[in-house]
């Protein structure tokens, strides 16, 4: 018989892990990011409210480190910048939880919704791909 630890800390931590977790600030997003530190990852969490995105970092990182990076997933440049920042600060990205959603049925933020889902594809390839630029120079 092996010598396999079956404990579940460590069968499932996240030690060492980066996560980003959009929508992260309230709702499943917010207790989606709990478990996640809990898990032992450093934690992203974006919101489009920047005061509600930096108090909701700020009492999560009572489980781990929990960083804000406000954004509007729905807004190109806003979606640009928060990729931008988070290639500043990361060289890897392990977990992308792409939850921000909208009010769709009272505005027209519905329009928004592919580019919302986008951004998943948009980090995970650009953050290999940086990193392959970077390595190749």
């Amino acid at each position: 018989m092996s010598k396999v630890t079956l404990d579940l800390n460590h069968l499932f931590s996240l030690q060492g892990k980066v996560a980003l977790v959009t929508g992260g600030s309230r709702g499943i997003g917010r207790m989606i990011t709990q478990g996640l530190l809990q898990a032992g990852a450093k934690v992203y969490i974006s919101a489009r409210n920047e005061e509600s995105c930096r108090q909701a970092a700020t009492e999560l990182s009572e489980y781990g480190q929990c960083i804000a990076l406000p954004a509007d997933v729905a807004n190109p440049q806003s979606r640009s910048l928060l990729c931008q920042s988070l290639l500043q600060i990361e060289p890897e990205l392990h977990i992308l939880v792409n939850n921000a959603g909208t009010a769709w049925v009272k505005t027209k933020r519905w329009l928004a919704l592919p580019f919302i889902y986008a951004l998943g594809l948009v980090l995970i390839l650009m953050v290999p791909l940086f990193q392959w630029t970077v390595v190749r120079r």
